[in-house]
């Protein structure tokens, strides 16, 4: 005898399950505390984000809570972001890490991913170990691919930092999107030295 519907795997996908329930705990976020934040967030919420839990946004790795920082204009609520993804970078240090991006799709947020990891680095500089972060942007390839020009890098970070290789060459720092970070804007500090 077949199994009646509801027990034939007719339920929502987890995928449609998370959707809904992310939808429902970020219904109404808090205010967020006021801080000086690097755009990465706010540059990347830029694009159109539907407001719908029932229809799948283009920011679809992001709450949709977090679209009160995006649009009109783009980086106009930056101030009030309450944390920025150079923050989390800098909390990796003085540990390796390597950030890579693909400055061909827009919608990845190359632009946003270029001006955090420029800041966060800053924290690596500070610590004096600035070979102990990593930034490679290189473009024209799928977004699930992986360019054989990044190897190079990755095989030096996994030499220094998973194989103790100290003589890898770590200093990257390279993106072929052409863009710049206005530090007077956005970090607006000098480095101190944290070194000691």
């Amino acid at each position: 005898m077949p199994a009646a519907p509801q027990e034939r795997g007719r339920a929502a996908s987890p995928r449609a399950r998370a959707r809904t329930d992310a939808s429902h705990r970020w219904a109404r976020p808090p205010p967020p505390p006021t801080s000086l934040a690097v755009p990465s967030l706010a540059l990347a919420l830029s694009l159109p984000f539907s407001p719908s839990p029932r229809a799948r946004p283009p920011q679809v790795w992001f709450a949709e809570s977090l679209a009160q920082f995006g649009p009109s204009p783009p980086g106009s609520h930056v101030p009030q972001l309450p944390v920025d993804h150079h923050e989390l970078q800098g909390m990796v240090a003085p540990r390796g890490l390597l950030v890579i991006e693909n400055t061909g799709m827009v919608w990845l947020g190359n632009q946003s991913t270029f001006g955090c990891s420029v800041a966060g680095h800053k924290v690596f500089e500070a610590l004096g170990v600035p070979d102990h972060m990593g930034f490679s942007q290189v473009g024209n390839h799928n977004h699930c691919q992986f360019p054989a020009s990044q190897q190079p890098t990755v095989d030096a970070f996994v030499k220094k930092f998973l194989l103790g290789d100290d003589t890898a060459n770590t200093t990257v720092m390279y993106t072929d999107g052409g863009f710049t970070f206005d530090a007077a804007k956005w970090a607006p500090w000098p480095v101190p030295d944290l070194s000691a």
